[in-house]
This record gives structure tokens, C-alpha cells and sequence, in this order.
């Protein structure tokens, strides 16, 4: 958002800083009443009592993000595939069997949303709690529910009930080489994305007023950080960083500083054009590192120097698409309210493969099942399942007694 110069406040007898253009709506809005003020284009009404809202209504709502979200919710589930039930996917299987690398991405595209919906503002004690509470609340419940499934569903150990408590708390990244114990090698990404949600207000507060250069300057600084740390890591045999706090938040302020430029570029080009570049661009991403997998250099390197060789083509790769798909908006509601709803899936749909990964390697023995498109079926539809019936019995009661509680407060 842009600051707007120091004028008659709106409390009597004050000057005010707090006002500025909304991103969408062109009017005034003001950081006191939460509430657009003073029409801009002919906007005399309020348009809306959250900032939030700007990314919340379909008509706004980045789409493009949306899409992608979607696209590396599946590419993720098929490297699973790969590595838990051997499945291959034609022409895509190089592309397929290095699939970690989109983690990268999806950490970008949760910073990049969250700046979204919250860049600029000044976060005061209560809502610096408020915005806390939120998002704990997204993500904990559900989280406890499946490490508690996964508990029922497995033997527990002495060794699981001493780090229970780290695991509750959501604090296990923190501790090198917990990826390896229990649920963590698919739950490591919950406890880096708590983290990164604690330390997005002092983010904010560092990038709100850069200029694009600036803005530039950092994304480059940080993609080089986000580099070579996983070359010396792989150099001098360090623990590894996969699913470490320090690369994943690297990657989170990287996609929230890309978002912080792209509602003042967006509606300046054509979707058409946005898409026709975006399908370029992740065509090419994937073409290099296809490449690299047939590289004799890579087949040489060690598994964190491979990581390190993804996010060589991965950060600037996705750094791009994430600032093409920004530009694209919905323009069908329903198309965007259906993109939108598929989309909100991601997260339980990345827990539920915790279930059925065996459930599956049980079904295709059972009913001798051989054929490999049909296993991707089978899979692929049985983790949608488990996915809706997480998001129908554990999150949507917790986002209706959510909003309950804000309505109150």
C-alpha cells in the first residue's frame, strides 16, 4: 500500500498517518477504523471492515495462485508416489522423482499470500495476537488430529512420547535430524511454517516502505543465502537443511517480498499474456532440472548438493512464476470460487498421504492390482478422500467457531 501525506484525521483535532490508498479499490482507507473512508474513483461507500478482505472476496482473489498451489500440491503427491508405491509417470518421471524441490516453491507462494493479506500493516499488541491466534488456529488443530491418527495407526515408543512435547508445540525442526523420527519426514514442514508465521510481523515491518529496488536487491541477497547455505552444508557434510527453519523462512520472505509488488503491476497485462509467459517459464524451470537429472554431475553429487543444484533454477524459476500467476484475477466467480475451494484442500491433502501410502500398497495386494495407471487412480483419489474428510470433520467446525469468536471480539 501506498502512505498518503498527513492530513485531517478523522478523530477531531489529530493528524493522522494511518491513511492510505487501498490496493484494489482506489479509495482511502484508514488503519484506525478499518474501514475505507473517502472514495477514490467514485467509491463513497465502505467498501469493506478487514484488510484481509482484499484477498478473501473471489473477485480479487489472485487466482494464479491458486493454480499454482494446486500444481505443487500434485507434483508433491507424485514424487510420494514414486518413492512409496514405485509409481512412474511417462515423460514426467525426471521431473517427477526430484519433486522435494517444489517445497521451495510452496513456502515462496505462503509468504507471497500473507503479504498479501497483511503487508503494511502495523501490527499493534492486539493485533499482532489476533493475528497469532489466526494463524495457530489454521493449522494446529488438524495437525494434532493426524499426529494423533498417526499414533493410533502405529506403534508408539518411549522415544515418541519424549518428543511429543516438541512436537505439540510444533518446535521439532528446530532439532537436526527429527525428520527421521515418527510423522516428522511429513509433518517437518508444519513446524517451519509456525515459525515463519512468528517471525512475518518483524518481515513486514522491514520491508513495508522499500522501494522496488530495494525490493529487488533483497530478493537476490536472500536467493544467494538460500544457495549457498546448501553448498557448504553438502561441501563439509553439515546437518542437513531440507527441513530446516533457517532455508524455509529464507524462501518464505522471498515470495512475501515478490508480493509486495504485485498489486502495483496487476490488470497491466492481459491474462491471456500472463498465462501464455507462466506456462514458458515452468516449461523451462522443469526442462533444466530434467536436464541436471540426466547430468552426470548430478548422479555424482551428493542428495544435498542435488538440493542445492534445484534451488540454482527452483528460487528464480518459481520467484517468476510467483510474480506472473500474481497478475492473473479471477473474472468467473464460479470458476474462481471452485479453483479457490480445491486450493484451500492443499493442506490436509498433504497430510492425508501420511494414510495412504500403505492403505494402498494393501489394496493393490489384495486385489492384485498391476496396472499403473490405475494405482495412480486409486492413490490419487484415495488421498483426495482422506483429504476432504479431514478438511469436512476438523477444519470447517474450527473456521465456523473461528469466525463466531471474531464476530464477538
Amino acid at each position: 500500500m501506498i502512505l498518503r501525506k498527513e492530513g485531517d484525521c478523522h478523530v477531531e483535532n489529530q493528524n493522522c498517518y494511518r491513511r492510505w490508498r487501498h490496493r484494489t479499490h482506489g479509495c482511502e482507507y484508514c488503519w484506525y477504523e478499518k474501514t475505507c473512508i473517502r472514495g477514490w474513483k467514485g467509491i463513497k461507500k465502505k467498501v469493506g471492515d478487514d484488510v484481509s478482505m482484499k484477498y478473501n472476496t473471489i473477485e480479487e482473489r489472485h487466482i494464479g495462485w491458486d493454480i499454482l498451489r494446486i500444481m505443487l500440491a500434485i507434483i508433491v503427491f507424485a514424487f510420494h508416489a514414486n518413492i512409496h508405491l514405485h509409481l512412474t509417470f511417462g515423460i514426467l518421471n525426471d521431473v517427477v522423482s526430484v519433486g522435494a524441490f517444489c517445497m521451495t516453491g510452496f513456502f515462496m507462494l505462503s509468504g507471497a499470500v500473507l503479504y498479501l493479506r497483511y503487508g503494511g500493516q502495523r501490527f499493534q499488541k492486539k493485533d499482532l495476537l489476533k493475528f497469532y491466534k489466526k494463524r495457530v488456529i489454521g493449522i494446529i488443530p488438524l495437525y494434532l488430529v493426524v499426529m494423533l491418527l498417526f499414533y493410533l495407526d502405529n506403534t508408539f515408543s518411549r522415544d515418541d512420547l519424549i518428543l511429543l512435547p516438541a512436537e505439540m508445540l510444533g518446535i521439532q525442526s528446530f532439532f537436526s535430524g527429527s525428520f527421521s523420527f515418527g510423522h516428522n519426514g511429513g509433518t517437518w514442514f508444519v513446524s517451519c511454517l509456525l515459525i515463519c508465521y512468528f517471525l512475518f510481523p518483524f518481515f513486514n515491518e522491514l520491508i513495508r516502505g522499500m522501494r522496488t529496488k530495494e525490493i529487488l536487491i533483497l530478493c537476490i541477497c536472500l536467493g544467494i543465502v538460500d544457495i549457498y547455505s546448501q553448498l557448504i552444508t553438502g561441501r563439509y557434510g553439515f546437518a542437513e537443511l531440507y527441513s530446516a527453519p533457517f532455508l524455509r523462512c529464507i524462501q518464505f520472505m522471498i515470495g512475501g517480498a515478490i508480493a509486495s509488488r504485485i498489486n502495483r503491476d496487476a490488470g497491466k497485462v492481459r491474462n491471456s499474456i500472463v498465462i501464455a509467459c507462466a506456462l514458458i517459464i515452468a516449461i523451462i524451470t522443469a526442462e533444466v532440472i530434467t536436464s541436471m537429472v540426466r547430468a552426470d554431475a548430478f548422479h555424482n553429487a551428493t542428495y544435498l548438493q542435488r538440493l542445492a543444484m534445484y534451488d540454482v533454477v527452483a528460487v528464480p524459476g518459481f520467484a517468476l512464476l510467483l510474480y506472473l500467476s500474481g497478475q492473473l484475477k479471477a473474472t468467473n466467480s464460479k470458476c474462481g470460487g471452485v479453483i479457490a475451494r480445491i486450493s484451500g484442500l492443499s493442506y490436509p491433502f498433504f497430510l492425508a498421504q501420511f494414510f495412504t501410502w500403505s492403505r494402498c500398497q494393501n489394496l493393490f495386494v489384495h486385489f492384485r492390482v498391476e496396472n499403473n495407471k490405475v494405482k495412480i487412480a486409486i492413490a490419487f483419489l484415495m488421498c483426495i478422500g482422506i483429504a476432504v474428510l479431514l478438511h469436512i470433520t476438523v477444519e470447517e467446525p474450527i473456521r465456523i467457531i473461528n469466525m463466531k469468536d471474531s464476530k464477538k471480539d
